[in-house]
């Protein structure tokens, strides 16, 4: 038999030079890869953003030349007997108070989009408000049916 030369076991330090090695390894694709992905999803929100797909912050063009046409009896002050309430400015802006009892919700976004007479709103999520009944005149004030409720505007 041939004498071969023994296999000298690693030492410690070595190994723990490895492992670290590979840890930091594992760190640095691991930090690469979320690094992209953050990058990549913020580009994304701020893409969003500009054309209101995640929130907007202003009502498009679109939705200012409607209220100041089609849709400009939506624009105005509006009151439930309850004390529910719907303000629509004539740039976009909805605030609505829905106070039905036990059914309340109050919030103010811009104005995203129209669906027929419904109202679109984006707040991180799509929102659709629904007209039932569009404005129209009854006697001496303006009367629509929004989410449910019987709404006047210039009421005495």
């Amino acid at each position: 038999m041939e004498n071969q030369p023994q296999k000298q076991p690693m030492s410690t330090a070595a190994i723990v030079l490895i492992v670290i090695a590979v840890i930091l390894g594992l760190g640095i694709v691991t930090c690469g890869t979320c690094g992209f992905l953050a990058v990549r999803g913020a580009k994304q929100f701020v893409a969003q953003l500009g054309d209101g797909g995640a929130l907007m912050l202003n009502s498009p063009p679109q939705v200012k030349a409607a209220l100041a046409t089609d849709k400009q009896d939506l624009v105005g002050e509006w009151h439930s007997v309850r004390g529910s309430s719907l303000y629509i400015d004539a740039d976009g802006s909805l605030a609505w108070d829905k106070n039905e009892g036990t059914h309340t919700s109050k919030f103010t976004a811009p104005i995203s989009g129209f669906s027929g007479n419904d109202i679109e709103i984006k707040m991180f999520v799509k929102l659709v408000l629904h007209i039932q009944t569009p404005p129209h005149r009854v006697a001496d004030h303006s009367e629509m049916t929004f989410e449910g409720v019987l709404l006047k505007k210039g009421a005495p």
